[in-house]
Order: structure tokens, then C-alpha cells, then sequence
């Protein structure tokens, strides 16, 4: 057996082998995606980057309609009673805008501007549906199963952990599962994965044509995500502690300026339709709102329909409701329908700020609790025992031994280093402000890669593999 598991890895670490988990992985997730059908999964925003979409495919722009505001027509009575009810979907139709924030009608800087792009350029040629982009998302998602093994080729080229790695991440049902979804998610993974594979290729040869398309890559992660641009910087210092050839600054550095000169265009779109040269998206304070001062709301605290992590998030409410300082910050502005987007945003984001300056110890804490989210193994929203036994027979042995293997290839920190600071910049990036299964689901494929080399370790003690080298 050993020796039959031993030959196993080894194909598996060959280019053809990896051709063929592509490939499979593409006609697992696409077979997904058709067989669910005409249907949304039950994931937020989907419906606004789908309404975003139809805009722009019919050339209104990158704008929202009454129709994600009032109730439909034909809506059955348990949809009627919620936006009659909820006090969300009560609050937007008080304030005649989305999320409180999202006016219709109007040009928005709600969200980043990519993913809107790439689903309202496929309803322009196949017109609206949910079938042809979760086609696309899928297909780029089975790419990422081929930059992770070229990723752990250059991270780890003494080491079966790449198409180890590859393998795990055809069957990664929480991949497949996203991949369904009309969210930034899937888009985001590639072009982010993408950019990291160009970065280890381009120190790795340091060619022009690589730079450009570093560049160009990263630029795209950004307009599809903007949190991830302060991670900039990470790259600078990978350069200065790789160890593959001398390092090149002025590639890394042209292809992070090209990355900055593809932003102008949604920053010159901002100032012409809004009056602002905006970069980030006005949706910052409503999230951060979300996650911090309407914990302890009125429409929380006497709120009784929780279910999952909410649960979690309404006893630590009740629990300090009586120690909250600076309550005027706390309940969602009564905006004035004068009061524009921008201006909706900047309020806020104060109002957050304010809250979090008042209460240090109560922001610390819930920065734990969405510690606890961005790692939580089973998906708060699905209860069912089938969701249970996917997120535990796959994350829940990937995230300890993704542990096992960071620590057992710090000798190697230097090549490793990128994807530390990656990982650690988005567990930061996320306990500080919004967390969940969905932001984590970039950085999966690399706790699998981590994941991986621990599993080949633990083959090769056992003897189960053949030693190889070391790194």
C-alpha cells in the first residue's frame, strides 16, 4: 500500500496529471453551478452585483433601480412580511436607498467596479442569467488549482506537496460551493492567486512580459476588492528577503505603478459622475457599522431571529449593552434624502470611528469574536448535517495541519515569506473589520498548500514516502 501511495504523489506532482485536475475540477464546479439552476444560493449581494450588471449591459451605468428597494409584485406573502418587518429591509424603504447607503437611480461607488464589469459584459453578449457567469467562475477557479501547484513548485520545488495540494483543492467543497455564488469571491481568489504566481515568477525569472502581467493582475485584484491594496508593500518586502536570484526592485516596483495607473480610470469615472476622485467604494461605513455599533442597536438587542454566529454576536450584545459609552453613535442615521452617497458613507465611517474610540475594550472584544468567525469550520447559515461533514472532513483537518506546516517550514521563511504575510495580512486585515467564511476563502488555497507539505511530511516520517530532498 505503501509504495502504491508513494507512486500516487509522484504522479501527482506531474504536469499532465495537474492538466487533468483542472479539468476536473472545471466539470465539478460548472456541473454544480448548472444543476442548481436558475436559483440563488443563500449568500448576500448577490442580487445587487447581478442588478449592477444588467445596468451596465444596458447602458445605464454602474447604478441600482427601485427594484432592489421596493417589494415585488408578485412577491408571496413570507417576502412581503419581511420587508414590511425587518428592520433592514423597513429601514431601506424609509430612506429610499440599499443598505441605507445605495440611492437608485444614480451613479454608485458602492461596491469595486470589476466584478459589476465582468458579469454585465457577459449579460451584454449572453444576456442576464446566472448559468454563464457561474460558468466563468468556475473555470477560474479550476485555473487556481494550477497556480497553486506552480506556486509550491517555486515555494517548495524539493517537495510533493504542490499536486498534493492541487488534489485537495478540486474536491475543496467550500471552492465549489462559492463558485455558485454571484459575489467577488471567486473572481477575487484567481486574480489574487494570480498575482502571487506572476510575483514568484518574476523572481524567479524577472522578465518584462511577467512584470506587466504582475502588474496588470494585481491592478484587477484591487478594482475587484480594495482592501487588498495596503498589502502593496508586502511585495517590496519579499523582494528584499527572496533568495531565488538578485533581487530586481525595478520590475516589482514597475508592475506595482502599473497596477496604480489602472485605477485612474474608476478614480477619473468617481470625480466625473459623483463630483469626488474616489479609490474606495462608499460602502466601508455601512460594513463597519455593521460589525460594530449595530451590535448594540435597538433593532439587535430587542431583535429574537438569530441563528449561527449571530447568536454568538446578540449574547455578547446583552452581555455589555450596559457599558457602552457614546450611544449616540450606535443607532443608524435618520439621513435626509438630500444627504448623497459619499456624504452617507463619510458619516458612518465616523460614527464607527467615534464608537470604537469610546469603547476600546468592547471593540478588542469583538475583534476576538471575528477572529473566531474568520476561522469557524461550519457555515453559521447551514445548519444541516451535510454542510456539517463538508466543512469538517475538509477545513476542519486543513486549518491544523496548515498550522503544523508553517511551523515546520520555517527554515524556509524567506521563499515562504510572501504567502505568511498574505495569510497574516488578511487575518489582520479581517478581525479588525468584517470576517466570515467568505473573506477567508482567499487564503484557503494557500492553508492547503500548508496543509499539504504537512501531509507529505507526516508520509515521509511514517515511511509511507519515499524521503525527497530538503528545501
Amino acid at each position: 500500500m505503501s509504495g502504491l501511495i508513494d507512486r500516487f504523489t509522484k504522479t501527482l506532482n506531474r504536469n499532465e496529471t495537474v492538466y487533468l485536475l483542472i479539468l476536473l475540477a472545471f466539470l465539478i464546479r460548472a456541473g454544480f453551478g448548472i444543476a442548481i439552476g436558475n436559483r440563488y444560493l443563500p449568500m448576500a449581494d448577490q442580487p445587487v452585483f447581478d442588478e449592477l450588471a444588467r445596468n451596465l449591459a444596458d447602458g445605464r451605468g454602474l447604478m441600482i433601480t427601485d427594484r432592489l428597494i421596493d417589494p415585488p409584485s408578485d412577491a408571496p406573502p413570507e417576502v412581503l412580511e419581511r420587508y414590511l418587518t425587518a428592520p433592514e429591509r423597513v429601514r431601506d424603504l424609509r430612506l429610499r436607498a440599499l443598505y441605507g447607503v445605495l440611492r437608485p437611480n444614480q451613479p454608485t461607488a458602492f461596491v469595486e467596479p470589476m466584478v459589476p464589469l465582468i458579469f454585465g459584459f457577459i449579460y451584454k453578449i449572453f444576456g442576464p442569467g446566472i448559468i454563464i457567469p457561474r460558468l466563468l467562475q468556475s473555470f477560474l477557479d479550476a485555473l487556481v488549482v494550477g497556480m497553486i501547484f506552480l506556486i509550491g513548485r517555486m515555494a517548495l520545488p524539493k517537495s510533493r506537496a504542490p499536486g498534493i495540494a492541487a488534489l485537495i483543492y478540486v474536491f475543496y467543497p467550500f471552492s465549489i460551493m462559492f463558485t455558485g455564488a454571484l459575489i467577488t469571491q471567486p473572481i477575487y481568489l484567481f486574480l489574487q492567486c494570480a498575482s502571487i504566481y506572476l510575483f514568484y515568477r518574476l523572481m524567479v525569472k524577472g522578465r518584462a512580459g511577467t512584470a506587466v502581467l504582475f502588474g496588470i493582475a494585481f491592478g484587477m485584484t484591487i478594482l475587484t476588492r480594495i482592501s487588498i491594496i495596503t498589502f502593496a508593500p508586502c511585495f517590496l518586502i519579499a523582494v528584499w528577503f527572496q533568495r531565488y536570484r538578485k533581487p530586481n526592485w525595478a520590475w516589482t516596483i514597475n508592475g506595482l505603478l502599473l497596477a496604480a495607473i489602472l485605477l485612474l480610470p474608476w478614480i477619473i469615472r468617481n470625480q466625473q459622475e459623483l463630483g469626488e476622485p474616489l479609490l474606495l467604494p462608499t460602502k466601508g461605513g455601512r460594513n463597519l457599522w455593521e460589525y460594530n455599533n449595530q451590535n448594540f442597536s435597538k433593532e439587535r438587542i430587542e431583535g429574537s431571529d438569530f441563528e449561527g454566529v449571530d447568536i454568538l454576536y446578540n449574547k455578547f450584545a446583552l452581555k455589555h449593552i450596559g457599558q457602552i459609552k457614546g450611544e449616540e453613535y450606535i443607532e443608524f442615521p435618520e439621513f435626509h434624502f438630500s444627504v448623497n452617497e459619499i456624504e452617507r458613507d463619510k458619516i458612518l465611517n465616523h460614527n464607527v470611528l467615534e464608537f470604537i474610540k469610546a469603547n476600546p475594550v468592547i471593540f478588542a472584544k469583538l475583534c476576538v469574536l471575528r477572529f473566531y468567525q474568520f476561522f469557524r469550520v461550519t457555515p453559521s447559515h447551514h445548519p444541516h448535517l451535510f454542510f456539517k461533514i463538508a466543512a469538517w472532513g475538509s477545513f476542519g483537518w486543513i486549518l491544523p495541519l496548515s498550522l503544523i506546516g508553517a511551523l515546520l517550514l520555517l527554515p524556509s521563511w524567506r521563499k515562504m515569506l510572501l504567502i505568511y504575510l498574505l495569510i497574516g495580512y488578511n487575518i489582520a486585515t479581517h478581525t479588525l473589520t468584517a470576517s466570515g467564511i467568505p473573506h477567508r476563502l482567499p487564503i484557503d488555497p494557500f492553508l492547503i498548500l500548508l496543509a499539504a507539505y504537512s501531509l507529505h511530511w507526516i508520509g515521509t516520517k511514517t515511511k509511507i514516502l519515499k524521503p525527497d530532498k530538503e528545501i
